[in-house]
């Protein structure tokens, strides 16, 4: 229903207003500028997704872009020597967590 849908677009609009906010926020955040513009692009994905209308037969396929282009952002914040070492060869928390959260976006994608 348009309902489960006005749900999501609700909620990604929420999660994108947050990022925003912790990036505009004065707190001490120890982020690269590269870092920041990956949270950056995120929020604005987020935002994007969040002006999609229609049912669910429309909503989901129509973000399939915004999914996509979020985990290319994350992607892109992997070192290149780590992106195809497996879980337990990689060296860096961080590069297995993004990676983690990648691989959910890909069975997201998968399932709409």
């Amino acid at each position: 229903s348009s309902g489960d849908w006005e749900g999501v677009t609700e909620s990604v609009e929420r999660a994108s207003v947050a990022l925003d906010e912790y990036l505009s926020s004065d707190s001490d955040k120890n982020m690269t500028t590269k870092e920041e513009i990956l949270w950056q692009s995120i929020a604005r994905e987020l935002a994007d997704m969040s002006t999609i209308e229609g049912c669910s037969s429309v909503g989901p396929p129509a973000s399939i872009p915004n999914w996509i282009s979020i985990q290319e952002y994350l992607m892109a914040n992997i070192p290149a020597d780590e992106l195809n070492d497996s879980d337990e060869d990689r060296s860096h928390d961080e590069s297995i967590l993004l990676k983690s959260i990648c691989n959910e976006i890909e069975t997201l994608i998968d399932s709409i």
